[in-house]
């Protein structure tokens, strides 16, 4: 039987364990600062942060783990690690960078707001993940025209969430956007791997009383035993692309309703 002495003092630890901070939380940026970030989506893979930071604005030292970062906006950003070493994050709109866990303070020194979303990984399988560069989706497009705002966005969710990992929302230049990560397209040769990832946007002209969506997509290929992918110039790839565009618009279509 333990002694009376021995039981208090692993009470005494336990009650001091209980009461002392969480590190992985006290480091969480949503945590340290809800004012400049808050998340705009999250499951198992990933955590997608939006980041708002006005010029001179500051945000105090937090923890990211490896992670992406997409810029709605151009801007810079001066980190400042704990051990006083400082780095300058150059973003141009459009753009997406890969980074490794860090962690650090931040402050905006340019003029102009940023503006970025923070696709955060849980764990080591990180396919359907990495976001394309607006340089990389094509200026063609597929437009529809649907009859009802509200179940069109309620399409949006059901579909995309079945066939991709998350999507980031944001609104730009007064236009609703849905952005998805790359997926791998199928029915290819064996020799040949292949991927997409789609831009859905859905502009409402008031005036006209109509409602128009666009999807345009990046894809991407490379033979299966390379590491580095080019853009999709194979005629299987694109006739793969297609039928993806296509499933997509008839997924829409069959969620939300016929079209107006």
């Amino acid at each position: 039987m333990k002694s009376f002495p021995l039981i208090m003092a692993a009470l005494f630890a336990s009650l001091i364990l209980t009461f002392l901070p969480n590190r992985a939380s006290a480091s969480d940026p949503v945590q340290m600062d809800p004012k400049h970030y808050r998340v705009n989506f999250e499951n198992k893979k990933v955590r997608v942060l939006e980041f708002r930071l006005e010029p001179g604005g500051k945000v105090p030292m937090h923890s990211h783990p490896e992670h992406l970062i997409y810029a709605l906006t151009s801007s810079t950003i001066k980190t400042t690690s704990a051990d006083g070493g400082t780095v300058f994050l150059e973003f141009k709109a459009g753009e997406v960078s890969r980074h490794h866990a860090n962690t650090y303070t931040g402050e905006n020194t340019g003029t102009t707001e940023s503006r970025v979303f923070i696709v955060e990984f849980k764990g080591s399988d990180q396919r359907g993940i990495e976001l394309p560069n607006d340089a990389d989706i094509l200026e063609a497009a597929r437009n529809e025209r649907w009859a009802y705002r509200t179940s069109f966005q309620i399409a949006i969710n059901t579909v995309l969430n079945n066939k991709f990992s998350y999507y980031v929302a944001f609104e730009r230049d007064n236009r609703h956007y849905h952005l998805t990560p790359y997926v791998s397209l199928k029915g290819l040769p064996k020799n040949l791997r292949a991927e997409i990832a789609i831009r859905l946007s859905h502009p409402y002209d008031s005036k006209r009383n109509e409602f128009w969506f666009r999807i345009q997509f990046a894809a991407r290929e490379r033979p299966i035993k390379e590491e580095n992918w080019r853009p999709a110039v194979t005629e299987e790839v694109k006739k793969a692309a297609d039928s993806f565009i296509n499933d997509t618009i008839k997924e829409l279509l069959d969620a939300g309703g016929s079209r107006k």
